[in-house]
């Protein structure tokens, strides 16, 4: 029963991890769009 709400608990860790990195890259894009600087508009593509 303790093994499975482990394995439940780390599955939703992984797919909030998973969400978080979508949405970060998703920023670094936009950041990278509006910026004036060329070397910070310069992201490379994930």
């Amino acid at each position: 029963m303790q093994l499975e709400a482990l394995r439940d608990l780390n599955f939703h860790k992984l797919k909030d991890l998973y969400s978080t990195e979508k949405l970060l890259i998703r920023a670094l894009h936009k950041m990278a769009r509006a910026a004036t600087n060329g070397k910070l508009a310069a992201v490379p593509d994930v």
